[in-house]
């Protein structure tokens, strides 16, 4: 036999979920039919293309004062950071120039280039 208090104690919990559900943004149609609400504090970015994602690479390594930590599966060192390369100065702006100022800055590099399984991806990296 169910007691009163069982019952008061499993409407608490039904009450509950549904109180939980009410204030979750999770359950609510969302832009695109997604399934996360929009939000607009969010800290990312979206790119187009790679100019601008490899010149915000710059603005931030040129930023740092104490290490930079790279890993890759293949890494350039000749890899332009920001472009047009014609010129001298963007010659500068190569990784390799960039990562050696920081080095002679005191900025410790430290760089992990994975080797891929060559069953699997063949690039010789």
């Amino acid at each position: 036999m169910i007691c009163a208090a069982e019952i008061f104690e499993f409407v608490d919990i039904i009450v509950s979920l549904f109180d939980a559900l009410k204030s979750n943004p999770y359950i609510e149609f969302n832009e695109f039919d997604s399934f996360a609400p929009k939000r607009s504090d969010a800290i990312c970015k979206w790119y187009i293309d790679a100019e601008a994602y490899f010149e915000d690479i710059h603005r931030a390594l040129m930023k740092a004062e104490h290490d930079i930590m790279i890993t890759d599966w293949w890494l350039s060192p000749e890899l332009p950071l920001v472009r047009p390369m014609g010129t001298q100065y963007n010659q500068d702006k190569r990784l390799d120039r960039v990562l050696a100022l920081l080095a002679k800055r005191g900025v410790k590099i430290f760089i992990i280039v994975y080797k891929e399984p060559s069953l699997f991806v063949n690039l010789n990296s």
